[in-house]
């Protein structure tokens, strides 16, 4: 590893901490690079007595030095419009304005088949599409396989190698927001089951369902649903993002980061460790048989109900309510302004 790329990984593993915090932390290990170079340090022992990238986002995170759920927690409205709308605010005026006049190049034409593999050494994959349905999915096999469709009579892709991260856009991403661009109809990837590839996915309109069990997932849309299905039993973090689209999560032993503007969120818990949900008019639905966490949830004008399954009734609750049951070792935080947060209470 170069430090080049240390510093893009540091990037990555902070990239949703609170932005003052994680200055201070990279200086600090830029001066330390300065240091060891100043003595004649190669950059690979430099990078070795550092340790990697993740390891020292884990030992800031346990330090509690950084906690990347709340990057702009201080305001919670601040966190929807500045956070959540900023990101996409480009994305859903380029897609909604010409909403009724919209053109499909290849609407009428034959599908066409197309399949790519690479070699699994590269530590990211990034994916931006629009209007394809996304598949994520692990396999044994040494290499990733990208296959997907296209009414195209040319190749829609752009898939290549930066650094170590592979970049997969369907078509010119830019021009296919502005329907100047042609895209693909279906995206489908297939990762090696022992990879320790770090997703991160940025789409308009269409679904994603994304399996893994490898390091952290990232995934935001404008208008499509997100499926995030975990395996394994080791912790990861999500992070899922959607304006309008509905977010079902089925993670155990997952760290869930969620934020959206009006698309529902239904979560099965399963041994989570955390779970920090942030809507504007969503509604949030909370499965859980724990016998050990810590609820929160507060709203400006929607309502809070807590109920048992078993009993098949429901306690309807102000605009703040909190519980502690047993240790409260999984942490529930749910914020919205007119959204309905449920937690229905499995037997």
């Amino acid at each position: 590893m170069t430090k080049e790329q240390f510093f893009e990984l540091l990037d990555y593993y902070f990239r949703n901490v609170n932005s003052y915090d994680y200055k201070e932390i990279r200086e600090e290990y830029e001066d330390r690079f300065k240091e060891g170079e100043a003595q004649g340090i190669g950059e690979e022992e430099i990078i070795e007595k550092l340790g990697s990238p993740k390891k020292i986002f884990e030992q800031a995170k346990e330090e509690g030095r950084v906690y990347p759920g709340r990057k702009d927690a201080q305001n919670f409205i601040d966190q929807m419009t500045d956070g959540m709308n900023e990101f996409f605010s480009t994305l859903r005026q380029s897609f909604f304005k010409g909403d009724k006049e919209r053109k499909h190049n290849g609407e009428g034409k034959e599908l066409k088949d197309y399949e790519i593999e690479f070699d699994a050494d590269v530590m990211r994959m990034d994916i931006r599409y629009v209007d394809a349905n996304v598949f994520i999915s692990e396999e044994d096999r040494d290499k990733i396989k990208i296959s997907y469709r296209s009414s195209s009579d040319r190749d829609t892709m752009n898939v290549g190698v930066e650094g170590r991260i592979l970049k997969v856009e369907t078509s010119d991403f830019a021009k296919t927001l502005r329907r100047e661009g042609e895209s693909v109809d279906e995206l489908k990837i297939s990762i090696p089951k022992d990879s320790s590839l770090g997703l991160n996915i940025l789409g308009v309109s269409g679904n994603v369902h994304c399996e893994s069990s490898r390091e952290e997932v990232s995934i935001s849309t404008v208008s499509g649903d997100i499926h995030w299905d975990k395996k394994g039993e080791q912790i990861l973090e999500g992070r899922l993002k959607t304006v309008s689209g509905k977010i079902n999560v089925h993670a155990p032993h997952g760290e869930l980061y969620i934020k959206t503007v009006s698309g529902n969120v239904e979560i099965l818990e399963e041994n989570q460790k955390i779970m920090d949900i942030a809507t504007t008019s969503g509604s949030t639905t909370i499965r859980t048989d724990s016998k050990n966490y810590h609820f929160k949830a507060n709203t400006i004008s929607g309502n809070i109900f807590v109920m048992e399954d078993f009993k098949n009734k429901s306690k309807k609750i102000g605009r703040n309510y909190e519980e502690i049951l047993g240790t409260g070792d999984l942490k529930i935080q749910i914020r919205s302004i007119s959204g309905d947060q449920l937690l229905l209470r499995k037997e």
